[in-house]
C-alpha cells in the first residue's frame, strides 16, 4: 500500500516540486509567526477576550501562552513537544526530496511550516505557544490555537484523505 502513497519520485519536475514545497512551508510559517506577532502586540492582556463580530461569541481573538499541546495536554513538556517538531520536520524535508507524488506536495509542506512555526516559539519563549484563535459558543469552547495548528491540521486531514483514497483505489484493482 504505501508505495501507491509513496511512489519513488520522477526527478524530471524535483525542482519545481522542491521549491514549491518550500515556498509553501516558508508562507504557512510566515503567516503564522506574523499573526502570533500581532496578537502578542495587540492582544497582550491575558485572557482577555476580543469578539472578532461585536455581539457574536462564536469567533474571538484569545491570547494565551500554551505551555502543551492541544487543551494544554502534557503542559511542562517542551522539550518533548521541541523534539518531535525536530523529527517532523526532518520527515517533512525527506518526503519532500525523496518521494513523488503531486497530491502530497502541498499537505507536506502545510505540515513542515505548521511543525516549524510552533518549533520556532517553543525555542524563542519558555511560556510555550502563542494561542489566539478563538472558537465556540459561550462557555462551550474548542481549545484556543494558532495558525500553524490550523494548518496542521487541515494538512493532517489532507493526507488522511489520500492515504485513504489509495487504499481504496488499489483494494479496486483487485
Amino acid at each position: 500500500m504505501l508505495d501507491k502513497v509513496f511512489p519513488v519520485h520522477n526527478s524530471d519536475n524535483q525542482s519545481w516540486r522542491v521549491g514549491f514545497s518550500y515556498l509553501v512551508a516558508l508562507s504557512v510559517l510566515f503567516i503564522d509567526q506574523f499573526t502570533k506577532l500581532l496578537a502578542e502586540r495587540f492582544l497582550l492582556v491575558p485572557g482577555r477576550r476580543v469578539p472578532v463580530i461585536s455581539g457574536f461569541d462564536f469567533f474571538n481573538l484569545f491570547y494565551i501562552k500554551n505551555p502543551g499541546g492541544a487543551w494544554g495536554i502534557l503542559a511542562g513538556y517542551r522539550i518533548f513537544f521541541i523534539v518531535v517538531a525536530i523529527i517532523v520536520s526532518i520527515v517533512c524535508v525527506w518526503l519532500i526530496h525523496s518521494y513523488y507524488r503531486e497530491s502530497f506536495i502541498f499537505p507536506i509542506a502545510l505540515v513542515l511550516g505548521g511543525a516549524l512555526g510552533n518549533l520556532l516559539d517553543r525555542f524563542i519563549t519558555t511560556g510555550g505557544v502563542v494561542d489566539f484563535l478563538d472558537f465556540g459558543f459561550y462557555s462551550v469552547r474548542w481549545p484556543t490555537f494558532n495558525f500553524a495548528d490550523f494548518f496542521l491540521t487541515v494538512a493532517t486531514f489532507w493526507l488522511i484523505f489520500i492515504i485513504f483514497k489509495a487504499e481504496f483505489s488499489s483494494s479496486d484493482d483487485c
